[in-house]
């Protein structure tokens, strides 16, 4: 599965927004709508987010994130494993929007 992105932003500063448009292939091609605003940024420290995903143009759910990095080292691993578990995520909500 591919997601083509149609659009991105993101302002990492409290108050700040991140926006994640883009499309399915196959199935249909359903779109998807990741917003998100920033309660707390301490950089390489603390992220605190509240997003709202809307998969094939339907708000899905309302999520509150708080992430906390101990060192370096471990926001780098941090760093590795989103990408994964973006990829993860996206195999997920397509199964989900194969069954309608």
């Amino acid at each position: 599965m591919t997601r083509f992105v149609h659009g991105s932003f993101t302002d990492l500063r409290v108050g700040g927004e991140e926006l994640l448009e883009g499309q399915l292939e196959g199935k249909g091609g359903a779109s998807t709508r990741f917003v998100a605003r920033y309660h707390v940024v301490e950089p390489d420290e603390r992220l605190a987010y509240v997003y709202d995903m809307y998969p094939a143009g339907r708000h899905l759910s309302v999520s509150l994130a708080s992430v906390e990095f101990d060192d370096a080292d471990e926001l780098a691993r941090v760093r590795a494993l989103v990408a994964e578990a973006n990829q993860q995520n996206s195999d997920r909500l397509e199964a989900v929007l194969a069954r309608g």
